[in-house]
């Protein structure tokens, strides 16, 4: 986590600051569901305007890039990192 570097089957993934700032909390808490307002409060100051759909845009890039099984998503809940 240091170098801020993600590989997948040994290559790197080029991840955008927000996309590594939700992986990193994601897997920090693996195991655990972390909800859409724990994501929010991570990303975002209080002065930022946050898109009512940013968060889901972010994981569904996240899953296309990483492959769709690492991170699943509990409806009404928010997301489980299940690596």
């Amino acid at each position: 986590m240091a170098g801020r570097r993600v590989f997948r089957l040994e290559r790197e993934v080029d991840l955008t600051a927000r996309e590594y700032g939700i992986l990193e909390l994601l897997a920090r808490r693996r195991g655990d569901v972390v909800t859409r307002t724990e994501i929010s409060e991570h990303l975002y100051n209080d002065d930022s305007e946050l898109i009512s759909n940013a968060i889901d845009v972010h994981v569904a890039s996240l899953r296309r890039k990483l492959g769709g099984v690492l991170i699943q998503t509990r409806r009404g809940i928010g997301y489980l990192f299940d690596a």
